[in-house]
């Protein structure tokens, strides 16, 4: 609205879904030490996955965790997962170097599989999201679906994916960053609490309700109704198409060309498929 100057647009916003494969899974313990054996994984783990671009926040993520205890980060891994161009690469190793972070305390996976993916949401001790611009973000709603205790930016959409506020963090404040961090990986609790709400959370996103939204919108603005009326109100042009479409069925039985019942009951279920409440209307006299 802003941007494009329409103050009289309407906006619906019907939101999004994970696919059905982010959810949680069991872990044998050969998948567990095959997967921290690639990828160089030997301690607990806090998981980012996402683009590597400057909305992502990638360079404060990295000082903020940075900032933690020496003790703290000597018992995790800060783990970026997925492919990173390589320019976006060699940035954020150097930014990892000039931080101060041993090799032993982050990861560059580079690409996983979904597969991959869902395993390492599963097996993190804590999944950090912290973007300062999103459409929606998905990430926070895979790994929660995934029963990974979430923590992520107050910005834009992602509040309404997350939807609880102890979560979030400022993306524009390290020492914000670092505190909640520090929070989900030192208090079981808050932790625990995490992953009970992503669980409830996660219920309110999925295909068939945006499916539900979009259809709505799009019969509101073709109605052009702000809200749909629980019955098809039959006036103007639609009553004047229904008496058409009556007095062309007796033109044909006067003419000779009767339907049969067959034709009947499929012109029958055309209708009642297009007007759900037509047959308050034609108690009425319409010849």
């Amino acid at each position: 609205i802003k941007y494009l100057e329409k103050t009289d647009a309407v906006i619906t916003s019907i939101s999004a879904a994970s696919d059905e494969l982010f959810k949680v899974v069991s872990t044998t313990n050969e998948q567990k030490k095959n997967l921290q054996k690639k990828f160089g994984i030997k301690r607990p783990f806090v998981l980012y996955t996402g683009g590597a671009d400057e909305r992502k926040n990638l360079p404060r993520l990295i000082d903020a965790y940075s900032r933690l205890p020496s003790t703290l980060r000597q018992g995790h891994q800060l783990v970026f997962a997925g492919k990173i161009p390589e320019s976006s690469l060699i940035l954020l190793k150097n930014r990892v170097k000039k931080a101060g972070l041993r090799k032993s305390e982050y990861s560059f996976t580079g690409y996983v599989s979904d597969e991959i993916l869902v395993l390492l949401y599963n097996l993190c001790k804590a999944f950090v999201f912290p973007s300062w611009h999103e459409g929606f973000g998905l990430p926070v709603l895979e790994a929660m679906l995934c029963g990974a205790p979430v923590i992520a930016a107050n910005a834009t959409s992602l509040p309404e994916v997350m939807g609880c506020q102890e979560a979030l963090f400022d993306p524009f404040s390290e020492r914000s960053i670092t505190n909640k961090i520090s929070q989900v990986l030192t208090d079981d609790v808050f932790r625990a609490k995490l992953c009970k709400y992503g669980e409830k959370q996660t219920k309110k996103f999925s295909w068939d309700n945006c499916a539900k939204k979009a259809i709505k919108a799009f019969e509101q603005a073709v109605l052009g109704k702000n809200e749909l009326d629980s019955e098809l109100v039959i006036s103007g042009e639609n009553e004047a198409r229904l008496k058409q479409l009556i007095n062309a069925i007796v033109d044909l039985s006067l003419d000779g060309s009767d339907p049969d019942d067959k034709e009947l009951q499929l012109l029958a279920e055309c209708i009642a498929s297009n007007l759900e409440n037509a047959e308050q209307f034609l108690k009425k006299p319409v010849l």
